[in-house]
């Protein structure tokens, strides 16, 4: 799940800087305009990001099969750093390959951002992606939720 999820974080992140080596720079031209600078718009940014990286809780739950639990808070932030970085790097690619208007109409943007530069190949290429990604992510919720009988069952509850 975290290899097809980040390959496809990756995938995305190449797509934006092949498009930025191209020369296309009229999408990030204009800046951060109407870009709100409050600290809570961006305590709730990073608050979206926590909760799109889900797999703090997996790992909160598959505790028990750590060899060193002392490692879960540098395991945390660790994974943290590299899931923001990712994700932020992947908003940028966005910004770099999509108008504004487009961002905001479009629900699929990474098929979006992938149909424009490679063509009606990046819609399937993206659609194989999320469907890996979907089913990697049920295998490690079922990992997860089987912690949890695994644990009562040891304690004859």
């Amino acid at each position: 799940a975290v290899v097809s999820t980040q390959s496809t974080g990756g995938f995305v992140i190449v797509l934006g800087i092949y498009h930025l080596a191209t020369g296309h720079t009229e999408n990030i031209s204009v800046g951060f305009n109407n870009t709100n600078w409050e600290p809570q718009q961006w305590g709730e940014a990073w608050n979206s990001v926590l909760w799109a990286y889900n797999g703090w809780i997996s790992l909160s739950v598959l505790l028990g099969e750590v060899k060193d639990p002392k490692m879960l808070p540098k395991i945390v932030g660790i994974s943290m750093a590299i899931v923001t970085v990712l994700y932020v790097s992947a908003v940028t690619a966005y910004h770099v390959v999509l108008d504004i208007e487009t961002m905001n109409s479009e629900s699929a943007l990474a098929s979006k951002m992938a149909s424009k530069i490679i063509g009606p190949a990046g819609d399937y290429i993206f659609a194989i992606a999320v469907a890996v990604s979907t089913l990697g992510n049920a295998m490690c919720a079922s990992l997860a939720s089987s912690r949890f009988l695994q644990a009562g069952g040891a304690q004859e509850i």
